[in-house]
């Protein structure tokens, strides 16, 4: 019995597309948010193509998250509820147009790709080169190292510490802002 512990990617590409109807008063800044596994013209000719209604393909993104693992268009849908954006039948939980920007969905989509919450609403996923992560660790192995030597603190009867100043300073904040475990 032979094992595949590789197994071959699908053929099809998971595909998150966005699209506007420019003239159409009624969708007036409403972007349909969709998902396909074919190209997204093929997606959207396929819900249109009786109507010859004219359309803008505005957004079209790989559904893939960094993990491996693929997302769908009700994953960003989610999303851009909890952000405020309206869908344009709001008692239909099924209708995919939502009064949203472009920067909304791929913010959305760069939420689901990289796991995080994204309260930024950033589009871009940019890492910090190599000299900037060297750079913030070596400032925060400093502040640990300065706190520990120039703070003579005591415990308070109200949790807090004191320093020489008299300032009082939160304890937790300060552990987890710095990642200390203590001094």
């Amino acid at each position: 019995m032979e094992h595949n512990f590789f197994p071959q990617r699908p053929a099809v590409t998971p595909t998150i597309y966005a699209y506007r109807l420019p003239g159409v008063e009624s969708h007036k800044g409403y972007l349909k948010i969709g998902y396909t596994n074919r190209t997204a013209q093929e997606r959207i000719e396929e819900q249109l193509h009786t109507s010859k209604i004219k359309y803008e393909i505005v957004l079209v993104k790989s559904a893939m998250a960094n993990d491996g693992s693929c997302f769908t268009d009700k994953d960003i849908h989610r999303i851009l509820e909890s952000k405020g954006c309206h869908r344009l039948n709001p008692l239909d939980k099924t209708d995919e147009w939502f009064k949203c920007s472009v920067s909304d969905v791929e913010a959305a989509i760069l939420s689901l790709r990289t796991g995080s919450d994204n309260v930024e609403n950033r589009t871009q996923n940019f890492t910090m080169r190599p000299e900037q992560f060297r750079a913030v660790e070596q400032t925060k192995n400093i502040l640990i190292r300065h706190s520990r030597k120039s703070l003579v603190t005591h415990q308070s009867s109200c949790g807090m510490q004191k320093c020489v100043s008299g300032k009082h300073l939160p304890v937790i904040s300060w552990q987890r802002k710095w990642g200390c475990r203590g001094f």
